[in-house]
């Protein structure tokens, strides 16, 4: 368990990876928040587990997912690459296949980013790639969008949802009413929770495997 002392209003617990953080004001008696919170507590770090372990049995049966086609893993520390059915990696050549997934992932959101910004008549001003540690997409008053690179382990549907979730931002910056009822127009599936634990878990499986 991790303490955090912040001058917040309200203390609240987070779990990260499993790990039970407080942030809380001075003060306040930890212990007793987190007896307060014990069954609540229980139920999410059980979630977790579940989704941690169905990604990494789905990984070891099938191979890492890598815009929606399946690859076995081999080690190669010679050339770092996709061939045919595998993906080779080796963590002192990573930057190469990590190159490679980038450009990859941006065309696929680029595709996507335009069908939907089409759709709503906006315009963007780039695209960018990136390793988010929190989000899978975000959109800034300058109507850059950023994408996760953990996106591309992900299937088509959820790319769909985070590429027009962003789109609708560029429209609505927040979480509101109306961006909601812009979301709703593009028509694409929304995750549940248990959904997006467990593509959060995929992901971080799958880039832990290619040695990201």
């Amino acid at each position: 368990m991790k303490v955090i002392r912040r001058a917040v209003k309200n203390p609240r617990i987070e779990l990260v990876d499993g790990e039970i953080i407080v942030i809380a004001p001075r003060g306040v008696d930890v212990d007793k928040l987190i007896a307060g919170k014990k069954e609540w507590i229980e139920r999410n770090l059980k979630k977790i587990n579940e989704a941690r372990e169905k990604a990494r049995r789905e990984i070891k049966k099938n191979g890492v997912r890598i815009l929606d086609r399946y690859y076995k893993i081999k080690r190669d520390c010679n050339n770092a690459r996709f061939s045919g059915s595998y993906v080779h990696v080796c963590k002192k050549n990573s930057n190469s296949l990590r190159r490679e997934l980038r450009e990859l992932l941006r065309e696929d959101m680029t595709k996507r980013v335009l069908h939907f910004a089409s759709k709503l008549n906006v315009k963007y001003a780039k695209i960018f790639i990136r390793e988010q540690k929190t989000k899978w997409g975000t959109c800034s008053s300058k109507k850059n969008i950023s994408f996760n690179l953990s996106l591309i382990f992900l299937p088509e549907w959820y790319r769909d949802y985070v590429a027009a979730h962003e789109v609708a931002h560029l429209l609505h910056m927040n979480h509101g009413r109306q961006f909601k009822a812009t979301l709703k127009k593009l028509k694409v599936r929304i995750p549940n929770r248990e959904e997006q634990l467990y593509a959060w878990y995929y992901a971080r499986e799958s880039k832990e495997r290619l040695k990201l």
